[in-house]
């Protein structure tokens, strides 16, 4: 996925316009051995970190299985990754990066930060956070057990 998150005062053309030029080039030019390197190690540090998060390994597992790989292709996941040339990545770009076809989104940007406090009738306490910065809204999810008469 390539996204961008406009500055204040930037129009959102702006920003399609600067993602068509890096699909452009990408798709004409090998990327920089450095810019690669730098991806590789993120992809494959965040694959080790998220080894961690259980939740996030069976979705990886399920994801992989259900669409034809093997426990070995998630696996080697990280070597395939090391392995990647920066003349695969153009040709990658070229077919599958195509301009025609892109899908371009926004979300409405805010004014100001509002923050919001809610509480379920069951206790649960939830604060909705509008960032004025991003345009997106960010929730956090405050899970807390309550605390049974007589337990201390």
């Amino acid at each position: 996925m390539i996204s961008g998150t406009p500055k204040p005062g930037v129009e959102f053309t702006q920003i399609e316009d600067a993602i068509d030029k890096v699909i452009a080039d990408l798709a004409q030019n090998p990327a920089l051995a450095e810019d690669l390197e730098r991806v590789k190690t993120q992809l494959i540090t965040q694959a080790i970190y998220g080894q961690d998060d259980q939740a996030r390994l069976a979705e990886w597992y399920g994801r992989a299985l259900t669409t034809g790989l093997s426990i070995d292709d998630i696996r080697s996941w990280p070597d395939r990754i090391r392995a990647v040339t920066a003349e695969q990545v153009r040709e990658a770009a070229q077919t599958w990066l195509s301009l025609a076809i892109a899908t371009l989104g926004s979300a409405p940007s805010f004014a100001a930060t509002k923050i919001q406090r809610l509480i379920s009738p069951g206790g649960i306490e939830a604060w909705f956070v509008q960032e004025a910065t991003v345009p997106l809204i960010a929730m956090e999810y405050a899970l807390r057990r309550r605390r049974q008469p007589g337990s201390g």
